[in-house]
């Protein structure tokens, strides 16, 4: 989606509408093809207002990888905390699959984003930082599901669970959407109930 601007816009809209953009692009063209001009092309800006919000290219990658993950954090942070603990884990791992058009977007650019982290100290530092969140999270409804006994154990699974999506992700986005919404979270449902039963057996 194009964004354009006007001159009412408040610099805090100007900044949101180059960090929007950016992730549109990569979204559909990758990371490499992101450059200031074609951002500030995309978003209807000058290339001087791209370069007065961010110095350089790796300010506006880190800015726009850490809104991405931002926003993945909010809607998990907003999710429904009734039922049982094997539902709320359902409900934070279905944030992490292409479910429907947004998180879609969000998965291509998480992923495209990852790809090109090991070559960028501050994409690392966000990437860890997110992983670690995600992963607390997740080992806390692993432990309140009685699927470990520690938080030893309790880590390895939700790192399987999240190594999981990601691995469903990269799949159906690299497939052109096979597998379908519905076979992702069957898959994943599945997954879930074999980690958690198995492990909790033990």
């Amino acid at each position: 989606m194009i964004l354009c601007m006007d001159t009412k816009s408040t610099p805090f809209d100007r900044r949101q509408a180059v960090i929007d953009t950016f992730l549109s692009v990569v979204a559909t063209r990758g990371v490499e093809s992101a450059s200031f001009r074609t951002v500030a092309d995309e978003a209807g800006v000058s290339l001087g207002t791209v370069q007065h919000y961010f110095r350089t290219r790796e300010d506006l990658l880190a800015a726009t990888y850490g809104e991405v993950l931002r926003r993945i954090r909010s809607r998990i942070e907003a999710l429904e905390q009734d039922g049982d603990a094997r539902e709320r884990l359902q409900r934070v791992v279905h944030e992490l699959l292409p479910l429907d058009p947004v998180r879609g977007d969000e998965c291509a650019i998480h992923l495209a984003f990852a790809a090109v982290a090991p070559s960028r100290p501050a994409l690392q530092e966000l990437q860890s930082r997110a992983l670690g969140e995600l992963h607390d999270g997740i080992a806390q409804l692993v432990l309140e599901a009685g699927a470990a006994t520690d938080g030893e154990g309790a880590l390895l699974l939700a790192r399987a669970v999240t190594a999981t999506a990601d691995g469903l992700a990269l799949h159906a986005l690299s497939t052109g959407g096979t597998p379908t919404p519905e076979v992702l979270t069957s898959t994943m449902g599945t997954v879930l109930d074999r980690l958690l039963t198995t492990a909790g057996s033990r």
